[in-house]
């Protein structure tokens, strides 16, 4: 009697290993982040399969920056995936570790007990900001659009040596109401721009006589952005470097405080106007999300950006026909040099302003008034999954496959080389899948015939 007691709960030890809950918690950039939840989704064996809770609307999960599923992943009972998207370098910057040496720094992700039952999924409809992802973990795993050298965050050395897992890709657009005649953006112009506190005159883009008097203004993304790595990197700018960008000063949407610059008519994005753009102010107390403070320890005016591509988007949406100009304190900027006349509370100005956007954000700023741009004189224009379901027509894949488009990068998953056996289970699996995940703005490895050995390298055809 005593072995046969002594025989089960031998059993009982082996069966609760062999069913032991496995974990794998991702962090890092967003550009990939609907091809790995997808895939994901798939690896359970569909929704019917997995419990979910996101940060998303309900039937949104594909977009969500916070999302965690439980169920049989790869052949793994209880198997926990945790997901919490911020940006490439905040990723590598959490994996590598900066608050313990040699520990990766807590994310937070959403309470594995707001997880519901298997075929159930829960919406909670704030991806803005996931206030209910307040659990802190390591991670094991982060997206990046760039190449961990090409962060602040050199040390452990992350793996695989070969971590890329697609090519993600980009555009150029300008905002609703910006000149017709501005259609391409050079490297040297969008440098030119970065590197001014007012823009530069409409002629540097154009080329035209006609075009001095117009003015050029550039937004983007915070530094803990891959985006922004990228559009520093290619263009050799330097993604170090301090920018000049600018914010839209509308109430309620990242703005400089009620009453300044006025507000956005009709509501930011489609159909909005604004009244207003700000160098970004040194420290954005409406929205300190916005601050860039990886690379540099000093915050300084203009470095700023939006933490969300979503945001730049929004601005490129909103009408700049006729909009002030305002310096960091919120003040009209004065009139000097070529910014003349400078704009003031009776004499707003048309403004072009250029921002950088994956080319699934491309789709809706085309969509909604704004317009996508040519880099270096090549135009791809990302087109919706319904009318091809790679997010571009094959003769613009082809440019950016073939290299005559190199607005691109490899998107990469990077882990410390500390995975335990089911979680490297895991990362095969997840890796083998997200090349069948990809739309909108990523394309295999393996349907590239140009390459690059590194960020903003020269692309070549081998």
């Amino acid at each position: 009697m005593k072995l046969r007691l002594l025989f089960a709960a031998a059993l009982a030890v082996i069966s609760t290993a062999a069913h032991a809950q496995t974990s794998y918690n991702i962090t890092g950039a967003t550009a990939f982040r609907t091809a790995t939840i997808n895939s994901i989704i798939n690896g359970y064996g569909g929704l019917a399969a997995c419990g979910v809770v996101h940060s998303g609307a309900a039937g949104a999960q594909g977009g969500a920056n916070a999302i965690s599923f439980f169920g049989t992943f790869a052949g793994l009972p209880n198997t926990t995936i945790r997901c919490r998207f911020s940006g490439s370098t905040e990723g590598i910057r959490d994996l590598v570790g900066t608050t313990v040496p040699g520990t990766p720094n807590d994310v937070f992700y959403y309470p594995d007990a707001l997880i519901p039952a298997i075929g159930t999924i829960t919406a909670l409809n704030q991806n803005s900001n996931p206030v209910g992802a307040n659990v802190a973990l390591k991670p094991d795993v982060a997206f990046s659009d760039v190449q961990q050298t090409n962060s602040p965050y050199r040390t452990p050395v992350l793996g695989p040596a070969d971590s890329r897992v697609g090519v993600v890709t980009f555009v150029f657009c300008k905002s609703e109401g910006s000149s017709a005649n501005l259609t391409n953006v050079t490297a040297q112009a969008w440098r030119a721009t970065l590197a001014s506190n007012r823009g530069v005159p409409l002629n540097v883009y154009t080329g035209l006589a006609a075009d001095q008097s117009g003015r050029v203004l550039a937004t983007g993304r915070n530094d803990g952005s891959g985006t922004r790595a990228v559009y520093l990197i290619e263009s050799g700018y330097g993604v170090s470097r301090l920018v000049n960008q600018f914010k839209l000063a509308a109430d309620g949407f990242n703005g400089v405080g009620a009453g300044v610059g006025g507000t956005a008519a009709g509501g930011v994005g489609a159909g909005g106007i604004a009244r207003s753009l700000q160098l970004w102010p040194a420290n954005d107390a409406q929205d300190a999300n916005n601050n860039s403070v990886l690379w540099q320890t000093t915050l300084a005016n203009g470095n700023g950006g939006y933490f969300s591509s979503s945001n730049t988007s929004l601005l490129l949406q909103a009408n700049t026909s006729s909009v002030r100009v305002l310096g960091p304190g919120g003040t009209d900027l004065p009139a000097s040099g070529s910014y003349t006349p400078a704009t003031a509370a009776g004499s707003p100005r048309a403004i072009s302003v250029v921002g950088f956007v994956g080319t699934n954000d491309g789709v809706t700023i085309a969509a909604n008034g704004g317009g996508v741009l040519a880099y270096n004189g090549v135009l791809i224009t990302p087109v919706a999954t319904g009318v091809d379901p790679t997010g571009l027509v094959p003769a613009d894949r082809y440019k950016v496959t073939n290299g005559s488009y190199t607005m691109w990068s490899y998107e990469r998953l990077f882990n410390r080389g500390t995975l335990s056996a089911n979680q490297t289970t895991i990362d095969n699996a997840l890796r083998a899948a997200i090349p069948g995940g990809l739309a909108t703005n990523g394309i295999a490895i393996s349907a590239m015939t140009a390459v690059r050995t590194n960020d903003g390298d020269i692309v070549t055809q081998p």
